[in-house]
């Protein structure tokens, strides 16, 4: 067993001063304010010095991190993106791929089926970034992969229902209400993004159960017309911003999503629906540099500065490589959003979005997940369970 003492609780939006939490055999047994803590023999205890505590934070939408990409299909490479996941306080995350044939994705999945994880964090499954994207709207995935949801994309999506938990794809390609009826059916959430859709198509997928939209304001449709008519149609940036029921990914790096336009994005939907993501590529904890999205050598290239990821012709972003963590920190320190508003868009927003009934909370039965942060939003330890206490300590011999 471990008890966690005199910490400020970052949870359901709100903030508890000075409250204890017992976890054991991996779950929150009890939590309540420090009046009523006793303490027990032969448990072991972590005083937080008033520091916030927070849940781990959930990544729903990256493709890598240490040079290693989801598309390398290999042990190793999930060792890697584990590893840097860890050391930014991401308990649980997704792996999200990219456009390509079927049978490669299927691949990926396949291996992550047999993939036993070396350290305590939660490969909750995979994200589909595609290949039910819009040519209009591509950005970096290859126009020559993208497919219409059909008899055949169903057929796969079938076989691996059990890992897909959610699929990114354009509301107005053909079939998409074939796409949505197995999504819903078979529990995976499904965002839209990558689109060129317009306002009765993305209502109509919302009909059908569309949950959010992918990286908004990255690749999400605007205000358009079509050909041969003067009317102006809504696009999914602005629905997304509209609907209440939406949730919205953010990229809040600074570049994607400037700070300006975040503080817009956050007055339209507050806090409880956006899900801050990392969208982070292999080039993720690495220095500037060319690297590439998908396997190293056959994938999209892309220029890395030291702020952010480029197509190679430097048109466009091709990802981040910005942690969640650091996301989280910055909209701490820059007091953009309260503290407890900042960690539920990295942990309770994505387990809601998900559907994940023990993650994202600090509350009896919930799966011990837990980050210790400073005032500013700073990472200082991460627990998961009562068996594994990370510190982030630059001077620390953090080996793991």
């Amino acid at each position: 067993m471990l008890d966690i003492i005199h910490g400020h609780l970052l949870c359901e939006g709100r903030c508890f001063h000075d409250y204890y939490i017992r976890i054991d055999q991996n779950v929150i047994t009890a939590v309540g304010p420090m009046a009523f803590w006793k303490p027990l023999p032969n448990v072991q205890v972590i005083d937080a010095g008033k520091n916030y505590i927070s849940p781990g934070f959930i990544d729903i939408h990256n493709h890598g991190a240490l040079m290693c990409d989801a598309m390398d299909a290999s042990f190793k490479a999930y060792d890697k993106i584990s590893e840097y996941h860890l050391k930014n306080g991401v308990t649980s995350f997704l792996l999200t791929t990219m456009t390509t044939p079927l049978e490669i994705i299927g691949h990926v999945i396949d291996v992550l089926q047999e993939y036993i994880p070396k350290l305590p964090v939660n490969i909750l499954g995979c994200h589909l970034e595609g290949p039910f994207l819009s040519a209009h709207n591509a950005g970096a995935h290859p126009i020559q992969h993208l497919r219409c949801p059909d008899r055949q994309s169903i057929k796969f999506l079938e076989k691996y229902k059990n890992y897909i938990k959610l699929i990114t794809a354009a509301p107005e390609l053909p079939h998409m209400d074939d796409l949505l009826a197995f999504c819903r059916a078979n529990h995976i959430a499904i965002s839209g993004g990558h689109d060129h859709a317009i306002d009765d198509e993305i209502h109509a997928a919302i009909d059908g159960g569309l949950k959010s939209v992918t990286h908004i304001y990255c690749c999400s449709s605007g205000v358009s017309r079509r050909p041969g008519s003067y009317k102006k149609h809504l696009g999914l940036t602005q629905i997304g911003l509209l609907h209440p029921e939406l949730f919205c990914e953010v990229i809040a790096d600074d570049y994607h999503v400037p700070p300006e336009l975040f503080d817009f994005i956050y007055r339209c939907k507050g806090y409880q629906k956006i899900c801050l993501i990392s969208d982070g590529l292999s080039a993720s904890g690495m220095p500037p540099g060319k690297y590439y999205l998908g396997q190293q050598g056959s994938g999209v290239p892309v220029i890395v500065d030291e702020h952010v990821a480029l197509l190679s012709d430097r048109s466009a972003f091709a990802g981040s490589i910005t942690s969640i963590g650091t996301m989280v920190g910055r909209l701490i320190s820059r007091h953009t959003v309260l503290p407890q508003e900042a960690v539920y868009m990295a942990s309770a927003a994505p387990a809601k979005l998900l559907g994940l009934e023990h993650k994202g909370n600090i509350a009896p039965g919930f799966d011990a997940e837990l980050n210790i942060l400073d005032s500013r939003g700073t990472l200082k330890t991460t627990i998961i369970s009562e068996n594994f206490i990370y510190h982030h300590k630059e001077d620390a011999k953090n080996e793991i």
